[in-house]
């Protein structure tokens, strides 16, 4: 499914095609002839070239003759959410970072190699490569194909093992892909739009990225008191979230709705995905409180900022070996400021169950009041349970 999580900055991964590119050994050179005169009323031209010339894709067809050709291509089949490795590092590495990777995504393979594309020597002769043993991982997690680049994943020496295990089954091959440097590592969505010729394997396309605004803008960052600082939560992130989150799973579910429920990397994905385009939409704010640079906890402005009546409603959670020690408190005084000042709210309200004491004690000391409660106002663990309403307003 194509998602651009809220507004996004294009960026286009296709070099541009002319005269005296580079391409692999014994291709066609691309050539531009202009067909018409000066004096005519149009100004046409016919192009000489080899399919997989410039920034092209490689469909299954084109190993063997068997399998999708470029015309066979679904359009679902060719937007996916990116993830960017460098070749250098490994992808078990990666996902210790990320996460794994997840099943019918397009994996980028960043080397670098593009900055010598108007270098052609340089670029064609010993250009990187990648491991046959990161390829067939790859497959494992069943991804939708790969880009790099470079001319090829495999070597011009080689039998272009990756190749044979990408294509024959049933992935794409992206090559020369330029600009790949300004893709975030997770986050972005890739979109490839190649000429529709039946029975090829190969074809050049138009190659965008789409990368939310919030990725492209320094992350928004709140310092608190004595080494408190709530930073924004990205997707990159998933993998940690997810680890804080099991780790006091038990703890948590006794009093939010949500952490009743597994949470896989994947899901935390998905969720900071959904909130990254809400944070664009300016219809929520998602900050992790960080102790000394350690992750331990999340606060949030949820359920739809409304603008128009100045008000939002605030949630938050902190794991338990960090509790009873004023970190909540010192952690939402940055938020509250931020959002009378910068969001211009006017009404904050907090809303717990009124048997969760400590989220109480934490409103009171801010200097919430209890404005209601709201009968049957949480449904949690299958039954319904009254709710404390705290409101603070802005002086």
């Amino acid at each position: 499914m194509f998602d651009t999580f809220g507004p996004s900055q294009l960026i286009d991964l296709t070099h541009t095609l002319k005269e005296g590119i580079p391409l692999w050994e014994g291709d066609q050179e691309f050539s531009l002839k202009k067909v018409t005169k000066d004096e005519d009323d149009f100004c046409m031209h016919e192009i000489y070239s080899s399919l997989g010339i410039g920034t092209h894709i490689d469909a299954p067809f084109l190993m063997g003759g068997k399998g999708p050709t470029i015309s066979d291509l679904s359009l679902s089949s060719l937007i996916a959410k990116a993830f960017v490795i460098s070749p250098e590092k490994s992808l078990e590495e990666f996902e210790k970072n990320y996460g794994e990777i997840e099943k019918g995504s397009f994996v980028i393979f960043h080397t670098g190699w593009g900055a010598r594309w108007h270098h052609r020597k340089s670029y064609e002769k010993n250009f990187p490569t990648l491991d046959e043993n990161t390829v067939k991982k790859l497959l494992e997690r069943d991804v939708l194909g790969i880009g790099i680049d470079t001319l090829s994943p495999d070597s011009p020496e080689s039998n272009f093992p990756n190749h044979h295990h990408l294509l024959k089954n049933g992935k794409l091959i992206i090559e020369n892909l330029a600009n790949t440097e300004l893709l975030p590592l997770v986050g972005s969505q890739i979109a490839l739009y190649p000429i529709k010729v039946a029975g090829v394997g190969e074809a050049p396309i138009r190659a965008v990225a789409y990368v939310p605004n919030l990725l492209t803008k320094p992350p928004l960052e709140l310092a608190g008191q004595e080494g408190i600082t709530l930073r924004q939560l990205f997707p990159e992130m998933a993998l940690k979230l997810n680890a804080l989150f099991k780790k006091d799973q038990e703890h948590l579910a006794k009093f939010l709705p949500w952490a009743e429920y597994p949470q896989s990397v994947a899901s935390t994905r998905s969720f900071l995905f959904a909130k990254m385009r809400a944070m664009g939409e300016k219809t929520c704010l998602l900050l992790g409180i960080y102790k000394d640079s350690q992750l331990i906890g999340q606060v949030e402005l949820h359920d739809k900022i409304d603008f128009q009546n100045h008000t939002a409603e605030i949630g938050y959670w902190l794991i338990q070996e960090e509790e009873g020690k004023g970190r909540m408190t010192k952690a939402l005084l940055p938020l509250i400021d931020y959002a009378f000042t910068e969001l211009n709210l006017h009404r904050l309200c907090i809303m717990s169950a009124v048997d969760n004491h400590k989220s109480s004690r934490v409103a009171q000391k801010l200097g919430f009041h209890l404005e209601s409660i709201r009968k049957n106002g949480i449904w949690h663990q299958g039954i319904p349970h009254d709710a404390h309403l705290y409101v603070l307003l802005k002086d």
